[in-house]
């Protein structure tokens, strides 16, 4: 078989829970949000909206911190940034739905994922929370929704486990083998 050679960014990324104590700067965080903007969508629609914080923000960060579920919470709490991130679900020039705005969101954080990662910065992405709670937290109108939530800082590879309660510092990062995802044909021929 050909050997595959991906670019560092992606075999070396993984997904942290356990975070030092070191915050992520304004800058920094800037430039994340940037690396997301650049990020293709339909139509260059750019559906994607996000709330973050870090814990100088006391009163967001609570907001975004009372979102998790409480498994998420225990150790997100020590990250740098929570981030919440949105997509506007009707396109305000034909009031028509964007049916293609998850798939964009889903490049943008892409983007950001790997911008963090060539900065040193981790980001663990989270569906382990509230949607009705980010919607009344943050007075998120009907035509916005919210999809994914983030922790982002820096690893704490010095430990194995975070001190408080047993969660790995790296998970095992099984994928599955590359014959499994494609096929040519049809669905009934998928060899699963």
């Amino acid at each position: 078989m050909t050997q595959i050679t991906l670019l560092p960014q992606l075999g070396d990324r993984w997904s942290p829970r356990v975070f030092k104590a070191v915050q992520i700067g304004e800058q920094q965080m800037k430039t994340l949000i940037e690396a997301a903007r650049w990020a293709p969508s339909s139509r260059n629609s750019q559906p994607w909206r996000f709330i973050y914080a870090s814990k100088k923000d006391t009163e967001n960060w609570g907001k975004l911190l009372d979102c998790l579920v409480d498994s998420n919470k225990a150790w997100a709490r020590y990250a740098s940034h929570l981030l919440l991130a949105c997509v506007v679900k009707i396109d305000p020039a034909t009031n028509r739905p964007r049916k293609h705005a998850w798939y964009d969101l889903g490049l943008a954080m892409a983007n950001l994922t790997f911008q963090a990662n060539s900065m040193g910065i981790f980001v663990r992405n989270m569906g382990g929370f509230e949607v009705e709670k980010a919607v009344v937290n943050f007075s998120i109108p009907e035509t916005i929704e919210p999809v994914v939530m983030m922790a982002l800082g820096y690893p704490d590879e010095t430990i194995k486990k975070h001190p408080e309660f047993d969660v790995p510092l790296k998970e095992n990062r099984k994928r599955e083998e590359l014959g499994k995802l494609i096929y040519t044909g049809s669905w009934e021929e998928m060899n699963w």
